[in-house]
């Protein structure tokens, strides 16, 4: 066995051991975070990826999942799909706390919904809560959560997120003296601090004005989000095994911009104890402007590509305006989105809910999704269960209108001894996005396919866990299937003129995958423990960025001192997420003596290769002191220096500090 799953293996052995006042395991990570990355590490079975941090670009993938990364609702920054469109993933986004929602589909098919709770403000606890955190090279991080009260029926409440570092550089720390951490038997001096820096300026604010009446409230809010990011290309970066510290990297990173804007209301009322109605509506335009893109291609053919219909037919759909002539690029999304539902308090409880979304954009393309469901539930003391069942709606290009089935099923079961049974089965589709059919992506080599087909999504879990208060135990299985899998061509050793045809989105066949997980936590006096690691049993695809391994968790130390006035909290967290792979572009000028990297004066060429990602360990320290209504905090993150790429392009940083304070006012 290797020693990082040796030591972890004995970890969780050694976790069972032990008891304690281990009440909830996942509650002592949930902290007043700037980098919502770091919330992740509380929802069971999701993982993030840090593609940099200075600026927080970053995403959420659940574990080994073949279905994806859970989807964003449309209350998180005012239009649902923001995810896809801003490169940044979930961050820039005034995120108070995501919920991951495994049991309801989205509207968009996605796996789960990421849920933002709503904000109340009884009028004795007013709220303001201001944090910021600076890294100790560049980046300034600020977040502000203002509630309050105004008069007996107007509520106020104020969200402000904001995230900056200057530029985008490749930077080499070398032989700096001084640092605060040690390295896993490394000298401190001569640890080299290399990588990638992304620029990326964000500001989201999101006003939102709440009038209370007898029956219900009305709600006025606002997002306005503030974007000047870089990305880069799907070239790959080269590490010099002579010297950690040098990264050969082929192109410069080139630069988005977005400007948008959603205005909406939200209606709440309840005419009877038993009924409660609730219906939202939102317009909005974001406006995105692409500078510097990579000259990848000089010259793409306009190619025929021929596919294959179920029916063996073969048809020919032409690629037009594939020449990488642009040097700018302008879109303009304007969005509607809605949702209205239904619950009356009775027996089962039956719910009705419908949520919409139109898009349209500057290229005369459109697309609108629904979807709608009846939910029943109920909560006994022997058993609580949700069933829903409904129809999802998509019309994009061409007036292609498709109508596919969504339902799920959800159950919970306490057991004597302390155990507790949790099943849920859910049934839904993946429509293609508007940009996956019609617009491409020239700065990640992404192509679009009018003719792609929907994706259809079936995921049972099941888990059985023991909490007597002192340990906590789960175990779980996981069935994930995906009929017509949308994704990028797979092809090796091909040049650059077959570009638009390796990096073209088609449906895939069946895939499938068996997934095992097991979480476990502990308490000893003011010590605290909690991990979890998945793993797939069986499964026969090789899929993009798609791990069959993880681990994940962390462990800490807290104590509370002068009459309970002063508090103390050290903790480190980890991932471990196991290789993955990916298609880019390698450049032929970069080549491999004896284990060296040796970059030419002038480039000879490139071509496409499937590229593993490997395995990485990444380990983040943190230092948290609580004064009355002060938090004071400083981090290390990456501690142990791990040289990871979490996508083909990307290298962020080595070893990362970071320092700020969070202040919280109440009453």
């Amino acid at each position: 066995m290797k020693p990082v799953k040796l030591i972890l293996s004995v970890v969780f052995l050694g976790a069972l051991l032990f008891s304690g006042a281990f009440a909830n395991e996942i509650s002592r990570l949930e902290k007043r975070e700037v980098d919502l990355a770091r919330q992740a590490l509380s929802i069971p079975g999701l993982m993030f990826r840090h593609y940099d941090v200075s600026g927080q670009k970053f995403d959420w993938a659940l574990g080994t999942s073949i279905l994806g990364s859970p989807g964003l609702s449309s209350s998180v920054s005012g239009v649902s799909f923001a995810a896809l469109r801003f490169p940044a993933g979930t961050a820039g986004f005034y995120a108070k706390k995501l919920e991951y929602d495994a049991f309801h589909p989205g509207l968009n098919g996605e796996n789960g919904v990421l849920k933002e709770s709503r904000n109340l403000a009884p009028l004795d606890s007013p709220v303001t809560e201001i944090l910021w955190e600076r890294g100790a090279f560049e980046g300034n991080a600020f977040r502000l959560d203002f509630r309050r009260q105004i008069i007996d029926s107007l509520r106020l409440d104020l969200g402000l997120a904001s995230y900056g570092n200057e530029g985008s550089d490749a930077f080499t720390y070398a032989h700096v003296t001084h640092q605060p951490f040690f390295a896993l038997g490394r000298d401190s001096t001569t640890i080299p601090f290399g990588g990638r820096n992304i620029s990326m300026n964000t500001m989201h604010f999101r006003p939102e004005l709440t009038y209370l009446f007898r029956f219900g409230e009305l709600a006025l809010h606002a997002n306005l989000l503030f974007m000047d990011f870089d990305d880069v290309s799907r070239h790959v970066v080269i590490q010099d095994t002579s010297d950690y510290s040098i990264y050969h990297f082929a192109t410069e990173p080139y630069s988005h911009s977005t400007r948008g804007a959603s205005y909406g209301a939200r209606l709440t009322i309840s005419p009877t104890k038993k009924l409660k109605i609730e219906a939202s509506a939102s317009i909005g335009n974001y406006e995105i402007k692409e500078e510097n893109l990579p000259k990848s291609i000089d010259y793409v053919k306009d190619s025929i590509l021929e596919l294959t219909k179920e029916s063996g037919e073969i048809f020919y759909d032409t690629i037009q305006d594939t020449t990488w002539h642009e040097r700018e690029r302008e879109k303009e999304y304007e969005v509607y989105s809605g949702s209205l539902s239904t619950t009356y308090r009775t027996l089962l409880n039956p719910t009705i809910f419908f949520e919409y979304e139109f898009l349209s954009t500057n290229s005369r393309t459109s697309q609108d999704k629904e979807i709608g469901y009846l939910q029943l539930g109920e909560k006994f003391k022997f058993l609580e269960f949700q069933l829903l069942g409904g129809m999802q709606r998509n019309s994009s290009v061409n007036n292609k209108i498709k109508m596919e089935p969504t339902y799920a099923a959800e159950v919970k079961i306490p057991l004597p001894y302390h155990l507790s049974l949790y099943a849920n089965h859910r049934h839904d589709t993946r429509f293609p996005e508007l940009e996956e059919l019609r617009l491409e992506n020239r700065g990640r080599l992404i192509f679009p396919n009018s003719e792609l087909k929907p994706e259809t999504h079936d995921r049972s879990a099941f888990e059985i866990s023991w909490n007597p208060g002192g340990v906590f135990y789960a175990l779980g299985l996981r069935h994930e299937k995906v009929d017509g899998l949308i994704g990028e061509r797979w092809l090796g050793n091909s040049d650059l003129s077959s570009a638009e045809k390796a990096f073209q989105l088609v449906n895939f066949k069946e895939a499938e995958t068996l997934d095992w997980t097991v979480r476990l936590g502990f308490a000893i006096s003011n010590w605290f423990f909690y991990g979890e690691r998945g793993a797939a049993l069986d499964r026969k695809q090789r899929l993009k960025n798609v791990p069959s391994l993880y681990y994940k968790g962390s462990v800490g130390w807290k104590n509370r001192f002068v009459k309970d006035r002063l508090g103390v909290e050290i903790r480190l967290d980890y991932q471990w997420l196991g290789k993955r792979y990916d298609c880019g572009i390698v450049e032929d000028s970069i080549a491999v003596y004896g284990g060296y990297s040796i970059a030419s004066e002038k480039p000879t060429g490139n071509h496409l290769e499937i590229v593993e990602l490997k395995k990485y360990l990444a380990l983040d320290f943190e230092a948290r002191m609580n004064i009355l209504s002060f938090d004071l905090f400083a981090r290390i993150e990456n501690l142990n220096h791990s040289q990871y790429m979490p996508a083909v392009g990307y290298s962020p940083e080595g070893i990362r500090f970071a320092y700020g304070i969070s202040w919280r006012f109440v009453n």
